[in-house]
C-alpha cells in the first residue's frame, strides 16, 4: 500500500465525523422545513372557492405550496371511509343500518 493511498484513507477516516455531523444537520433542516410547511399551511387563509373540493385543492394549490402535506393528503384521502360490509340480517344486532352509517361517518 503506497503512501498516497494511506493518506487518502486517513483523510476519509478523519472526515467521517464531519460527514455524520453534516448528515445530522441536513436531517434537522428537513424536519424544520416540514414544521415550517405545516405552520405556513395553518397560517394561510384560503378562499372558499379554493377549498370547495378537497381533492382538487391538494392536486393544485396544495401540491405547489405544500408538497409534503400534499403527499400526506394523497396517502390519507383515498382511504375508504367504510369498513367491510356488515351483515344486518341478524335480528340480534341492536344497531340499525342508520346507526351504522352514522358511526362510519363519525369514524
Amino acid at each position: 500500500m503506497g503512501m498516497p493511498m494511506l493518506i487518502n484513507k486517513l483523510e476519509a477516516f478523519l472526515d467521517e465525523p464531519a460527514k455524520k455531523r453534516r448528515e445530522f444537520l441536513d436531517r434537522l433542516e428537513d424536519c424544520a422545513a416540514e414544521d415550517d410547511e405545516l405552520d405556513c399551511y395553518l397560517r394561510t387563509s384560503f378562499s372558499p372557492n379554493q377549498t370547495k373540493n378537497v381533492l382538487e385543492f391538494w392536486a393544485s394549490v396544495g401540491e405547489s405550496e405544500f408538497p409534503r402535506l400534499a403527499k400526506l393528503a394523497r396517502f390519507l384521502l383515498p382511504t375508504s371511509a367504510a369498513c367491510a360490509p356488515v351483515s344486518l340480517a341478524h335480528p340480534s344486532s341492536p344497531l340499525t343500518a342508520s346507526d351504522i352509517n352514522t358511526l362510519l361517518i363519525l369514524r
